[in-house]
């Protein structure tokens, strides 16, 4: 018989939603089962997935007789909702500004349903008001990748990779929560979670190599770094540059340890984020010292150790290391952000086809 229900759409409060008085179909979503009062011929128009499902000849299509019934209880029913107010014309239903977890439950349904296109109006506003480091990254990593916006999912998936740590299992965990990134099911859709643990190591084997070569050739067994010793005493000269050596070893050791990285581990034996990591050996360049000597020496010149301090070079490298490209972006992502920032409105506007 003929289901009568509320006109608004705030699912699991009474009876009923009607977002379509005439609605043939009733859907029962989520695990309280809210029931939907929908037009089929409309969610079928939107979604390929809805048309296939009501008329591809599959378990959900209409039966000879009873009511047309459809259960989603793995669905959002706040979510279901609101793309169904946008199916349905509802618009004045639809917010203008929705939190970022909001915004991830519906970008999840309009990935199972492929209903990206529909969010095209509203898409821009929505993520407009994300501020870095404000949200969590995994959420809104995935409603980027579903909205096809690069520059976002690059911001997000740059927190993942500086904010993450490890665990006791050696799995790559969110800074936000301190979950798993492998557990995450949309970042495993994305494929993106390895990506971020082998640009991890690359990461901290590219600033721990500056180092590591900066301390073998303070010890002599690698490649001696370059003197800028200027020594006048014929007789002191060479041990003079030896002592500079020793003190530059002697406060870089010093401040290896002040920072917990001595000895110097190894990339895999850095658990904790690689921003913190950045940090403190970027405080290496207050901690290393170069020979300060005061003694005379020939024709009335004094030796000069300034530029024996090799802390700046070291910070150049590990600077360069920081900025440089840390994305785990590849052609197949590109590909898929191309598709739907079409779909989205995210993609630039082309030009019409002349007539």
């Amino acid at each position: 018989g003929e289901t009568k229900g509320r006109g608004d759409s705030t699912p699991g409060r009474g009876g009923p939603v009607q977002f379509d008085p005439d609605g043939e179909l009733q859907l029962e979503v989520g695990a309280e089962n809210a029931i939907f009062v929908v037009c089929p011929r409309s969610l079928a128009r939107a979604s390929p997935v809805f048309k296939a499902m009501f008329y591809g000849g599959f378990s959900e299509a209409r039966q000879a007789t009873g009511n047309w019934r459809v259960k989603l209880p793995e669905d959002d029913p706040e979510a279901l909702a609101l793309l169904l107010n946008i199916i349905h014309g509802r618009f004045d239903k639809v917010p203008l500004v929705l939190v970022d977890s909001k915004i991830y439950k519906i970008t999840v349904l309009s990935n199972k349903y492929d209903l990206t296109e529909a969010l095209r109006p509203w898409a821009k506003r929505w993520t407009k008001a994300f501020v870095e480091h404000s949200a969590n990254s995994a959420q809104v990593a995935w409603i980027a990748w579903e909205l096809g916006d690069r520059v976002l999912l690059e911001d997000m998936l740059d927190d993942l990779l500086l904010d993450g740590s490890l665990n006791e299992d050696g799995d790559l965990v969110s800074g936000w929560d301190g979950q798993p990134l492998n557990s995450f099911e949309m970042l495993a859709l994305m494929n993106v979670v390895e990506p971020l643990h082998k640009k991890r190591m690359e990461v901290l084997t590219s600033l721990l190599g500056p180092i590591n070569q900066l301390l073998q050739s303070l010890l002599g067994v690698g490649e001696p770094r370059r003197r800028r010793c200027v020594c006048y005493s014929s007789q002191l000269g060479y041990s003079e540059a030896n002592v500079c050596d020793a003190v530059v070893l002697s406060s870089l050791m010093k401040g290896l340890a002040k920072a917990d990285l001595f000895p110097l581990p190894q990339p895999e034996d850095c658990p904790g984020p690689l921003q913190d990591f950045y940090d403190r050996i970027r405080g290496l360049g207050n901690s290393i010292k170069s020979l300060d000597i005061n003694a005379g020496s020939r024709g009335g010149k004094r030796s000069d150790h300034t530029g024996c301090n090799p802390s700046k070079e070291l910070l150049d490298k590990i600077n360069w290391v920081w900025r440089h490209d840390r994305s785990v972006i590849d052609e197949k992502h590109k590909s898929h952000l191309e598709i739907q920032a079409k779909k989205s409105g995210f993609a630039p506007a082309e030009e019409d086809d002349p007539l």
